[in-house]
């Protein structure tokens, strides 16, 4: 049985108080309840990804310095590919209590392995260079971009379904987080530096990967 939740944002979600953070924890949710109190939709996640990237390169003048073209391919490629991750993780993990859970990390994997796999070739040349490297930090921290966004939505997906009963409460949200996506940044590093021919498909690698993790259930 499917019990939807409200559907996430998942780089740039309200501020509402969690467990482990100030002020009282959030009420769990009632199957089917939808958007709580009548709450206005939020901004879809791929317009609002690409409105933190657009402002992040405005605030910091970088890419017309000499020896930046390597972050100016970079940054054209994320604005083109980030707000499509974000879409992607929406649909996967923004209705806690929607298909199984290991399905909907399942989904999540691919959507990281996919996002990583088009990026990272392109990232690799710019931390190859301490000057971009330094630049592209700036425009992360002028956006608020950053992969700590998609493990936080993770973490924050499975303590909704911790809510629903799907997830045992023993379970570390952000370690599962951690785990997740970083075996996906692991797998698309391997096969940038070696090639996908000795590696499992990406498929069957993100499968196999939700399959051990601990739920506890």
């Amino acid at each position: 049985m499917d019990f939807e939740h409200e559907p996430a944002d998942p780089f740039f979600r309200d501020r509402r108080a969690r467990p482990g953070t100030d002020g009282p924890p959030a009420p769990a949710p009632s199957p089917g309840s939808g958007c709580e109190g009548g709450r206005a939709a939020f901004r879809p996640p791929a317009e609002e990804v690409r409105r933190r990237i657009m402002e992040a390169v405005g605030a910091v003048p970088l890419l017309a310095q000499p020896g930046r073209a390597g972050l100016g391919v970079f940054l054209s490629l994320l604005q083109d590919r980030l707000p499509v991750y974000a879409a992607s993780m929406a649909e996967a993990l923004g209705r806690p209590g929607r298909r199984s859970v290991r399905e909907n990390l399942t989904l999540a994997a691919r959507a990281t392995v996919d996002f990583y796999g088009e990026v990272l070739p392109a990232q690799t040349a710019v931390l190859a260079s301490p000057e971009q490297t330094a630049g592209l930090r700036q425009l992360t921290r002028a956006g608020d971009l950053g992969p700590h966004h998609a493990e936080r939505m993770v973490a924050d997906y499975l303590e909704a379904e911790r809510r629903f009963g799907r997830v045992s409460p023993e379970v570390d949200a952000l370690a599962v987080a951690h785990l997740l996506l970083g075996g996906c940044l692991g797998y698309v590093f391997n096969a940038v530096l070696q090639g996908r021919e000795d590696l499992p498909g990406a498929a069957e690698y993100t499968a196999a990967m939700v399959r051990a993790l601990d739920l506890g259930l």
